[in-house]
């Protein structure tokens, strides 16, 4: 096996710590067997309501993400007097909600992201508003589990009577200020198996998503129930809800392991960790490395090519840009994002992170650096 410029691992490059791999294979999540629940719709959304504390009427269980963001932008562009109504979008985080923009009647503006929560930038939103008339909602993004800038982005929402759109799947039980990420704004998405970090498992699950409207409405569809799913999306309700059975105790050990791993990684030059807000919790639904500061000598792609060889699947942010999934060329209006995008790699913390992962991550980030940087 070789390195990405070509050299042998096993050779004598002392970057690469004598040459030995040492993690043969990748990390691997949990097993999960569905719950036996005979209406497991009904037991799922009133656990997850439980949870967040919100009631049960106020939840709406669509048969995919695109079906629940075209029925929001329909909602969204009914209940708006604009003659010409627009959404302002955070550039960075909201990679799949940009992919369904186009389908909407809705135009649609990016917005740069803050350097430090990653999400949509409150200045930025201003500015936006002030510029454009017509803006009839603001949709938000929670990159990586971090939670944006809530109690800023809630008094704009409130100050111009604008309504907020959250995308919470990365975000599932993370808090600002003590309050539960999703359980405010106008309506609030959890793509439910990227939200509970089974995204990815086999067999292939499907998206259903849950949307957490601010009012019940009788006009609003009644989604899926035990009565109208079929068989997949039962047997894939059956696993959500296994998982989220499961998830805050996932979610505690995961936050106890990467804030053991985030101090392991103090200190190493040309790398920054995740950053941490006041009075926020994140939910770690990936670990984030900023790299290629003073120092770093490899480009992006061949740095994560790096990560891979060593059974460490870290891929780049630039799927996190919102506004390169909507079809639309990067533009030096969102320095943040872009930077945010070309400087990062990111890893999806599975359910069943654990102490040995920590290990391993921090052994090899420091091997990596010390090759990347070396002189």
């Amino acid at each position: 096996m070789v390195y990405p410029t070509g050299r042998e691992v096993n050779s004598d490059d002392p970057a690469i710590a004598g040459g030995q791999i040492l993690f043969a294979t990748s990390p691997t999540a949990d097993t999960i067997e569905p719950a036996p629940d005979q209406d497991p719709f009904e037991s799922f959304r009133s656990e997850f309501c439980a949870l967040i504390n919100i009631p049960i009427s106020s939840t709406v269980i669509f048969p995919s993400y695109q079906e629940a963001t075209r029925n929001i932008c329909s909602l969204v562009s009914e209940s708006t007097v604009a003659e010409d109504p627009t959404l302002l979008v955070s550039a960075f985080g909201l990679p799949k909600f940009a992919r369904h923009l186009k389908e909407s009647d809705l135009n649609y503006q990016f917005v740069d992201i803050e350097p430090d929560s990653y999400g949509i930038s409150p200045r930025g939103i201003v500015q936006k508003i002030e510029d454009i008339p017509g803006v009839a909602g603001i949709v938000i993004g929670h990159p990586f589990g971090h939670p944006a800038n809530m109690p800023a982005l809630e008094r704009i929402s409130s100050d111009y009577s604008i309504p907020l759109i959250q995308d919470c799947s990365s975000a599932f039980l993370a808090e600002s200020q003590g309050m539960p990420v999703g359980k405010t704004g106008y309506a609030s998405i959890f793509s439910l198996p990227q939200a509970l970090g089974v995204e990815g498992y086999s067999p292939e699950l499907d998206d259903l998503t849950l949307v957490i409207f601010e009012d019940s409405d009788e006009t609003r569809p009644l989604g899926l129930s035990a009565n109208t799913a079929n068989t997949n999306q039962r047997e894939t309700v059956g696993i959500l809800l296994t998982a989220l059975r499961d998830f805050p105790d996932q979610l505690h050990r995961r936050r106890s392991m990467i804030w053991e791993l985030n101090a392991r990684l103090r200190g190493i030059a040309s790398v920054a960790r995740m950053s941490h807000g006041r009075r926020i919790q994140h939910a770690y639904s990936k670990f984030s490395l900023k790299i290629r500061g003073p120092g770093w000598k490899e480009d992006l792609e061949t740095s994560i090519r790096a990560f891979q060889v060593e059974n460490l699947e870290f891929s780049s942010a630039n799927s996190e840009l919102s506004l390169s999934q909507a079809g639309m060329d990067s533009s030096d209006q969102f320095p943040v994002a872009l930077r945010t995008a070309r400087d990062s790699i990111m890893l999806d913390l599975h359910n069943g992170f654990s102490e040995s992962d920590v290990d391993r991550i921090s052994f090899v980030t420091r091997r990596i650096v010390s090759w990347a940087c070396r002189s």
